[in-house]
């Protein structure tokens, strides 16, 4: 599907690659509990038709009070602005990119830094005390068009998040079987695999022959554990009569390294039998 301009545009300003898009949902793919709320897109292509117009107001305004306009900044005019929020040096690089988008014939892909400048709402709350602004509708205009711009920058944000959902789902559908065809198994595969046949018609088959293999279990690094692990854990050894430790440092946790999850290392924590705590600290002794 051919995506609309306005969003290519978007996504190469902000360095969305396909690798980048990949990169931000591969920590889900292996996450079957982790639940995503679907998004609520707006309609970009009307926004940006609606931006067309007001660039077309902006312009039309510009060339009908440019003197006034100009000594706003670079003349009286400057004197009533406050100067920590208008320095000189910013707002001249900001005017200049001013002309530059006055001398175009359509509206850009995206306002350059410092539009905000010339907007009503930001000269007024700039005002020195006692004075007022001069009731320029070219002000008015700037504002229409940089609220207009921000609800278009939302839509695209809501369209890129759209799109890293849909390809998380493409990957939750699609991947179980490449791997299969290709006979690969990750470290993460392991842990679903053993979940999924723990909780299907032969669970408590399997449960039963793990424990008469593993009559004991020792989990280090428990803080590392995540809802998955967890529960194949649970589904073994809970009401067993065996005996299982985990041990695990909840302050590395918090982290979330190697997926761990510190929601899931409080729970085991409340059901288990017993609770030790090691108070020294030997791997500081001398």
């Amino acid at each position: 599907i051919a995506a609309d301009k306005g969003f290519v545009d978007y996504l190469v300003s902000n360095n969305e690659s396909p690798d980048a898009i990949l990169n931000s949902i591969r920590h889900l793919v292996t996450k079957p509990y982790v639940q995503c709320v679907a998004v609520k897109e707006s309609n970009s292509t009307q926004l940006q038709q609606n931006i067309n117009s007001l660039f077309e107001q902006v312009k039309s305004a510009w060339f009908k009070e440019q003197d006034a306009i100009i000594d706003r900044f670079q003349g009286g005019g400057r004197s009533e602005l406050n100067g920590n929020k208008y320095r000189k040096e910013t707002v001249n690089n900001a005017f200049v990119l001013l002309k530059n988008l006055m001398a175009k014939t359509e509206m850009s892909s995206a306002l350059f830094a410092g539009f905000e400048f010339f907007t009503k709402s930001k000269l007024e709350e700039s005002l020195k005390k006692d004075f007022t602004l001069d009731a320029l509708d070219f002000w008015t205009a700037c504002d229409d068009l940089f609220q207009a711009y921000q609800q278009l920058q939302q839509a695209y944000q809501q369209q890129l998040q759209a799109l890293r959902l849909q390809l998380l789902s493409h990957l939750r559908d699609t991947l179980p079987a490449q791997k299969q065809q290709n006979k690969i198994q990750s470290y993460d595969d392991v842990l679903l695999n053993l979940e999924q046949a723990l909780t299907g018609a032969q669970g408590d088959n399997l449960a039963a022959v793990l424990r008469e293999q593993y009559q004991a279990a020792l989990i280090d690094e428990f803080q590392d554990t995540d809802p998955i692990q967890y529960a194949s854990f649970s589904r073994i050894y809970k009401q067993s009569g065996l005996p299982s430790f985990f041990v695990g440092d909840p302050k590395q946790a918090i982290y979330g390294f190697r997926g761990a999850d510190i929601l899931t290392y409080l729970d085991a924590k409340k059901e288990a039998d017993h609770s030790h705590t090691l108070d020294t600290n030997w791997r500081s002794h001398p």
